[in-house]
């Protein structure tokens, strides 16, 4: 058996953060409408409900995030690696700065926007962590 390594246990914690936030946004995007049809005041309380858990995933995926990057030689990777983390970690902090518009503005335009430029970039982040990792 392989020996699970300390940048392995990071990896998983990195994972189960980005299924969190991402997977969560996903199945919140398609409950929506249904919570809005048969519960008239829930879905405020559901998303807020849901904004506690995906923040602290946030959090999980940056501090493991970081903690990956330091066990990665750039040198070693060379550049094509270098320059798909930072299109990675630039579309993080998208997400990131778009959740923080969804979450905290009051006009609907706002928040519509904020949610499908973070929706977008977190899986452009997902899909690019992947490769970075396969």
């Amino acid at each position: 058996m392989i020996t699970p390594t300390f940048k392995w246990f990071l990896l998983v914690v990195h994972v189960l953060g980005v299924c969190v936030w991402v997977g969560g946004q996903i199945t919140l995007v398609t409950l929506m409408k249904t919570i809005k049809e048969n519960s008239e005041g829930l879905l405020p309380l559901v998303a807020r409900q849901f904004a506690r858990a995906s923040w602290t995933a946030m959090g999980v995926v940056l501090a493991s995030g970081i903690g990956l990057v330091l066990h990665v030689s750039p040198t070693e990777q060379g550049t094509a690696y270098s320059i798909t983390l930072a299109v990675k970690l630039a579309l993080v902090a998208l997400a990131v700065a778009s959740a923080i518009i969804h979450s905290t503005s009051k006009q609907r335009l706002f928040i519509a926007l904020g949610g499908a430029v973070g929706l977008l970039a977190s899986l452009g982040a997902l899909a690019l962590g992947v490769l970075l990792s396969a």
